[in-house]
């Protein structure tokens, strides 16, 4: 994939460093968290299936996600859609997820909704 720092392998091989820093099975992908390509650093990456990186993306596949999704000591946490740092208070609520709120915030959310929408229409 473009843009992403290559590690040579003892073999010959060549390997995407984020995939290395993650010793990653085969069949999951690396996502970096704030969309930077170069920052491999394991605080900024997270294992996941295709078929979740498709639906974070905005890829249409509808998904749960697998990890819990925690909010810091400022009751603020990271919105797995746009990025962005929110307070509790800014994410969507779900009764049936651990923490009891989606993994995105409410402008993420009703954006994916709409879009669902039109998809249907």
């Amino acid at each position: 994939m473009a843009g992403y720092i290559k590690k040579k392998l003892k073999n010959g091989k060549t390997m995407d460093k984020h995939r290395l820093v993650m010793n990653v099975l085969p069949g999951f992908v690396v996502h970096h968290k704030d969309g930077n390509k170069k920052n491999n650093d394991p605080k900024n990456l997270q294992i996941m299936t295709q078929q979740e990186h498709l639906h974070l993306h905005g890829f249409g596949i509808t998904i749960r996600p697998t990890q819990k999704f925690i909010f810091d000591e400022n009751e603020m946490a990271i919105c797995i859609q746009c990025g962005q740092k929110k307070y509790k208070s800014e994410f969507a609520k779900n009764k049936s997820w651990p923490s009891g709120y989606k993994s995105t915030c409410r402008e993420c959310w009703n954006a994916y909704k709409r879009s669902r929408r039109k998809a249907v229409s």
